[in-house]
């Protein structure tokens, strides 16, 4: 199975209607809420996988069932889309991206910083 690209993923968004009324070769013409309401949608498919978690533990003592699993998965998976759309409409290198800063991520002492979480 092969993961689609971000310009993959913001092609099927446009020819699926989510970019109608926007003019995708002039960004200086994008609304000023339009990067805050894509955040907004990352976050609210979080929301929604919290919430699946939420429910699903405390109906099974702790573990998830396989609906719920699936359930939680597919909402990663849609903030992971949401992201890769966003990053394929303004074109940005996130793969690469992604690549440098888990290469990074390697590099850092065990729970680096002192964070708790």
């Amino acid at each position: 199975m092969n993961i689609p690209t971000p310009a993959e993923v913001h092609k099927l968004a446009v020819e699926k209607g989510w970019y109608d009324d926007i003019d995708r070769e002039d960004l200086s013409k994008l609304s000023p809420y339009f990067i805050p309401t894509q955040i907004s949608l990352m976050h609210s498919e979080l929301s929604e996988a919290l919430e699946v978690y939420r429910s699903s533990t405390v109906l099974v003592g702790g573990d998830f069932n396989i609906p719920a699993k699936l359930m939680f998965t597919e909402e990663l998976a849609d903030a992971v889309l949401r992201i890769f759309d966003l990053a394929g409409f303004l074109n940005l290198p996130l793969e690469s991206c992604i690549a440098t800063k888990h290469k990074t991520n390697k590099t850092r002492p065990h729970r680096h910083g002192g964070k708790i979480v």
